[in-house]
């Protein structure tokens, strides 16, 4: 059994939900899944759970986001990309100086609609069903953060090559439509590819074929990142030489634990084996998903 988070490079055309099935199919085991679907148009990194780390969901879909999108004003499409139906038109001619200050609009805390086609669930329906229906479903705005917003080039006349650097739960195809009605006109992603998702980055992802290559040479390891690898960013706590104190916290008990935060949450390990994720609140040290096995 592989326990651990694959960064699997998603070509476009392809839903993430069709990764996983991939995944499953190369490594024969059931228990697959992914931290944060990309669109099926979209390509780049998409983190493969596997095995125990599955459980780590939560913690690793909140992180923040990397994308490279062009940006192409004049038309906009029903599904804000360049595989939908063009909706509309206008006769534009964009410039970088106009992008450049409308986007700076953009930086900081927004507010967002989920397009229609997203896999968005309202009313116990998935927002693109309802598309495909040619139904509009009234939708609360969603709150979002872009930290950065690059011009990287003008790839053509109103197209733009941009570098977004934003939150969980962001809509660049969203962000796109917004930018364009702030300059008076439409707008679609004609590309979009994720270049990184928490400390997943473009540069170490695979492709499937390279995954089924390094199942059939035993060389898996090399691109399964480790369950405590991934969630590093949390900060460790190191039990030494106290046996009663790790038997408490694989059984499901608490033990004293003082720390300056109130609250907060660390990988634990006893004498350097990885127990599982902890969470300290009121002076005590409780295992909150386990990952030691005896």
């Amino acid at each position: 059994m592989f326990d651990g988070v694959l960064n699997i490079l998603k070509p476009p055309g392809m839903t993430s939900s069709n990764v996983v099935q991939d995944v499953r199919r190369a490594l024969s085991i059931k228990r697959v899944g992914h931290a944060g679907t990309l669109d099926p148009g979209a390509c780049g990194v998409l983190p493969i759970l596997v095995g125990k780390a599955t459980r780590l969901f939560d913690y690793l879909v909140d992180k923040d986001k990397e994308y490279i999108a062009e940006f192409t004003f004049g038309i906009e499409t029903d599904t804000l990309d360049s595989y939908g139906t063009v909706t509309a038109k206008k006769e534009c001619n964009v410039s970088l100086f106009e992008l450049e200050r409308a986007k700076a609009r953009f930086i900081g805390e927004i507010y967002q609609l989920a397009p229609m086609y997203s896999a968005v669930n309202v009313d116990g329906e998935r927002l693109y069903k309802a598309a495909r229906k040619g139904i509009v479903v009234e939708r609360e705005p969603r709150k979002a953060i872009i930290h950065y917003i690059d011009i990287l080039r003008q790839t053509d006349r109103n197209r733009f090559l941009l570098r977004i650097g934003c939150s969980r739960g962001t809509y660049i195809r969203t962000l796109c439509q917004d930018i364009a009605h702030a300059l008076n006109t439409y707008g679609y992603i004609s590309f979009l590819e994720r270049t990184q998702s928490g400390d997943f980055t473009i540069e170490s992802a695979i492709s499937i074929e390279e995954l089924n290559e390094a199942v059939s040479s035993n060389e898996l390891d090399k691109h399964i990142t480790r369950v405590d690898e991934a969630l590093s960013y949390l900060g460790k706590i190191k039990l030494k030489n106290n046996e009663r104190a790790f038997r408490l916290l694989i059984n499901g008990a608490s033990i004293p634990y003082n720390a300056k935060e109130h609250k907060s949450v660390r990988l634990v390990y006893y004498n350097d084996i990885f127990i599982g994720i902890g969470e300290i609140a009121s002076g005590e040290l409780r295992i909150k998903t386990m990952f030691f096995e005896e």
